[in-house]
């Protein structure tokens, strides 16, 4: 049958606008630098924020070429400075080539939101002391006279709907849009309440058409407590069992807000404790129906992404990497300790000790049941980790799509949508119910995280 054109008609996009600066072309140069630019956004004085910077790739040794720099900017932004670098590692971001100022209210409201309002800059500079020490020569043909250096910079600035389309054509190129999540202010970043039945229209996926490989469309179920198999085994995989009745109460992923890279085979940029304004990238159950997950609470503080990395050539495996940042030592990409494997019925998502032999896990698994280990772990660490321990340090749940890349949804949606629907009694979480906090409720409606902004409250 065919499907509907859903993509991104449900989300609230008040209170935030895209802009980006796309392409660029220096002349007058005939050694071409590292390109790189900087986006410096300037809060309005009454929000009380500091300016953040976004940087984008570096373009080695070009002349010109595409950025490809999206990002979403809250309500409170007032302009944006744009600098283009030379960029140097010793000295960053290095050699400043080219500034510009914009002004966000130059762009009228109606044509923001309905077209967009196309942005250029073009013009002879001045270039500073160490590229001005270079040997100059005609190079474009807006560069009027022989010698001449000159710059140009191109990008956009939409909100509204028009938004929304130009963040879908960006994620169907693999780009994604960024967005400020570093400092991790609690008066803005929230989650953001979805309805369990809207999925498709309110959450981001990534495509059939788009870059990404067909085994990463649509909307995924994290069928931790194995749901799905409640009934029996699945036809086409009879073998199949869940493993470890330990589960976190989160419900779906998407990439839709991702990148994609051809070259690493790699969706990067999907965060587990946030997401951007519009989607996010992970759901949670309401435990309480105040809009209370503590899951996300207790890791709320994290600046945790993934790479899911396809490690076959059949894109039929995929490394999951964590990254968390750290004040101290920046950026640390842990041991992989999940994997996925591709199945006839979706993934097997697989949680390992990180490069542990096969003797190892079966020692384990033997002194866990013979020698009680498997219940000194669980005293140790908590629920979850006997059973750990007891699967030989192997853990394994299925990962269905409940929506595919068109927006249609499969035959997984109707057990994924009873099962987050489920009002539930019990004070604590069991291997076949959702967590529920005080009152035993659960609500019908899930989160997504979001980064709320000040003029937005958590939806």
């Amino acid at each position: 049958s065919q499907a509907h054109d859903v993509w991104g008609t449900g989300v609230n996009t008040t209170g935030w606008a895209v802009f980006a600066i796309t392409d660029f072309a220096i002349g007058g140069l005939t050694k071409a630098p590292d390109a790189q630019v900087e986006v410096i956004v300037e809060p309005k004085l009454s929000s009380g924020r500091p300016e953040v910077s976004h940087l984008s790739k570096v373009l080695y040794g070009s002349t010109s070429g595409v950025f490809d720099l999206h990002i979403y900017l809250p309500a409170d932004s007032s302009a944006v400075t744009v600098n283009l670098y030379d960029h140097c590692s010793w000295q960053e971001p290095g050699e400043l080539i080219f500034t510009t100022r914009y002004d966000l209210a130059d762009c009228p409201a109606e044509q923001s939101a309905t077209q967009g309002c196309a942005l250029a800059w073009q013009e002879p500079v001045e270039l500073p002391p160490l590229l001005a020490a270079k040997q100059f020569r005609p190079w474009h043909p807006w560069a009027a006279s022989p010698g001449e250096r000159s710059a140009r910079l191109l990008g956009y600035h939409a909100t509204g709907a028009e938004m929304v389309s130009r963040v879908r054509v960006a994620s169907r190129r693999g780009v994604g849009v960024q967005f400020e999540d570093v400092s991790r202010d609690p008066a803005r970043f929230a989650l953001g309440r979805i309805q369990n039945d809207a999925i498709e229209t309110q959450l981001f996926f990534a495509e059939a058409g788009s870059v990404f490989p067909e085994a990463l469309h649509g909307l995924w179920w994290m069928d931790q407590r194995g749901v799905s198999l409640k009934d029996g085994p699945y036809p086409s995989d009879p073998e199949y069992t869940q493993v470890c009745l330990g589960a976190a109460e989160e419900n779906l992923i998407s990439f839709g807000e991702a990148s994609w890279d051809n070259e690493t085979r790699c969706a990067s940029g999907v965060r587990q404790y946030s997401g951007g304004p519009l989607s996010g990238h992970w759901t949670w159950f309401d435990e309480s129906g105040n809009g209370e997950s503590k899951p996300w609470s207790s890791g709320a503080d994290w600046i945790l992404k993934y790479e899911f990395c396809f490690s076959s050539d059949d894109f039929d495996q995929i490394d999951v990497r964590t990254k968390i940042t750290n004040d101290a030592l920046g950026e640390i990409t842990l041991p992989t300790f999940a994997t996925m494997v591709r199945t006839s019925w979706g993934w097997d998502r697989v949680t390992t000790i990180p490069d542990a032999p096969a003797k190892l896990t079966e020692f384990l698994k033997t002194a866990s049941i013979d020698l009680g280990l498997a219940d000194w772990v669980q005293a140790k660490f908590g629920p979850g980790y006997g059973d750990f321990a007891a699967s030989g340090f192997a853990c394994h749940y299925p990962l269905r799509q409940v929506v595919d890349g068109t927006g249609k949804r499969t035959d997984a949606y109707s057990e994924y949508l009873a099962y987050v629907n489920m009002q539930t009694e019990c004070e604590e979480a069991a291997s076949n119910a959702p967590e529920t906090g005080a009152g035993g409720r659960s609500s019908s409606e899930g989160w997504r995280c979001r980064d709320e902004g000040d003029a937005g409250a958590a939806k």
